[in-house]
């Protein structure tokens, strides 16, 4: 797979099976892979050759491919460049945390919670905060600026009624510089592209994704460490700090004989590959 200029990724693909008494075992195609339609007819021509339309079988073969364009997105997305070790800059980064404590600022921070813990509701505040410099709960942002809340759980007029709401408490009358992007229903590999290219244009300096589950897709195991790995690269590829919203589930856990609600529900690489996890709990709880 490869990227040709700035609107063209294409794969020259060969499959290959090795099941002795199949004809034909070779696959090999040439196509253009921007769009959606065409890696899901191709995840639908290698299971119908190899699998009989086996509807599981096509499922898994399309989370192989959008891996593999989102990974081949990351690493477009910027120029790789060697640094000698002597002239590596010791010192952290102004916004190193966007919001001390709260929000790191060199990559992914998980809020987690169960259900009607208030994280979405937290995730907007937040947002409101960075992008007006106003107080959250007992840290003023470190950085400010645009701020883009990637929305894969509720429609706009339930994130704008939340907004009001949040704004009445902290008194604030005027608009504020965030910037809210409809992604349900389409996998975030698929409006990476796009979803970039919104945040290079307001010039946001935090990114949003309410949730991690949704934005992944209904057919995506949070379970799998490929998904894991796979939010992460499109994450790392949007070169931005970002706030991710997940859940947990109710019951008792074998980690390290821990309860689950001390860790986002899935792999474990939900725990590690984040900078930053903070477990959200009403106070009732």
């Amino acid at each position: 797979m490869e990227k040709i200029g700035t609107g063209d990724v294409r794969a020259e693909i060969t499959a290959h099976f090795e099941v002795p008494s199949m004809e034909n075992s070779e696959l090999k195609l040439r196509l253009q892979l921007w769009s959606n339609s065409y890696r899901e007819q191709l995840a639908g021509k290698l299971a119908e050759r190899h699998y009989g339309e086996k509807k599981a079988w096509k499922i898994r073969i399309e989370r192989l491919i959008d891996t593999a364009f989102a990974l081949i997105l990351a690493r477009h997305s910027q120029e790789i460049k060697l640094v000698p070790e002597a002239r590596l800059d010791r010192e952290r980064k102004q916004g190193s945390n966007i919001i001390p404590r709260y929000i790191d600022g060199s990559g992914q921070t998980i809020w987690f919670g169960v259900g009607a813990s208030c994280k979405s509701y937290l995730a907007a505040a937040a947002a409101i905060c960075v992008a007006t410099g106003t107080r959250f709960l007992d840290e003023k942002p470190a950085v400010t600026g645009p701020v883009v809340y990637a929305d894969w759980e509720d429609e706009g007029w339930v994130f704008g009624q939340r907004v009001d709401r949040i704004k009445a408490g902290m008194g604030i009358t005027s608009d504020t510089d965030v910037h809210y992007f409809y992604a349900r229903g389409r996998p975030i590999a698929t409006v990476a592209r796009e979803l970039r290219r919104k945040i290079i244009e307001v010039g946001a300096v935090m990114l949003v994704i309410d949730s991690i589950a949704k934005s992944l897709g209904g057919e995506v195991s949070l379970k799998e460490d490929s998904a894991a790995h796979l939010f992460d690269t499109v994450i790392q590829s949007f070169q931005i700090p970002t706030l991710c919203i997940s859940h947990v589930i109710k019951q008792e856990g074998e980690r390290e004989n821990a309860r689950v609600e001390q860790y986002p529900f899935g792999s474990q690489f939900w725990d590690s590959n984040a900078r930053l996890t903070w477990n959200i709990q009403a106070a009732h709880n």
